[in-house]
């Protein structure tokens, strides 16, 4: 089964003073780079959500289709939004949502995530949304079923899937991973 994977990387880095796409990792790649090597290479072509007119880094040209989010600006809902239109579930029955600041994700949960969609879709009724956990707190990626797609593409502002979370079925994954939880908002958060 294919699973179609989404990268949200069009926000404005506000909490972090400058473009944190760009801010260096001690492994020297860009926080962009770092994220995009977990969720690359995969098929269908990874979509990758950036502002209009902007490119995906040099070593994932050809590796990710690149999708403007022209009011990015209005918030993650309507970069989600831009994503789930290029998204067809009929080619692949889940959207898999990571966030483009998350290179700490670890590649099993990544895994077991896909999986889990998998399973879901043999079970009765209406197919949940599917996210990680660590020790209680949810996290990212989230996995969307495609009966969800017409409510992704209605989601508008900053609210992002808190919608949809508040009032569709959503199955925890929980995992020994804190790279579920762990975002970079600000500069210290690149460390260790």
């Amino acid at each position: 089964m294919s699973i179609q994977r989404l990268i949200l990387a069009a926000g404005a880095s506000r909490r972090f003073g400058a473009d944190k796409r760009q801010a260096r990792l001690p492994s020297g790649e860009t926080l962009l780079e770092a994220t995009l090597g977990l969720l690359c290479p995969a098929a269908p072509l990874p979509l990758l959500v950036l502002r209009p007119g902007e490119t995906a880094p040099a070593p994932f040209l050809g590796q990710v289709q690149v999708i403007p989010s022209p009011r990015w600006d209005e918030g993650q809902g309507h970069s989600l939004a831009a994503g789930a239109a290029a998204w067809d579930p009929a080619t692949a029955p889940w959207l898999l949502i990571a966030l483009g600041d998350m290179p700490y994700l670890q590649p099993e949960t990544l895994r077991a995530l896909e999986q889990a969609c998998t399973k879901s879709l043999s079970k009765p009724g209406p197919a949940p949304l599917i996210a990680p956990s660590f020790q209680g707190q949810r996290g990212h990626p989230v996995a969307v079923p495609g009966r969800l797609r017409a409510a992704a593409l209605a989601l508008t502002g900053d609210q992002g899937l808190k919608a949809l979370f508040a009032s569709e079925p959503v199955r925890l994954l929980p995992r020994q991973d804190p790279g579920v939880c762990r975002d970079v908002d600000r500069p210290e958060d690149l460390e260790g």
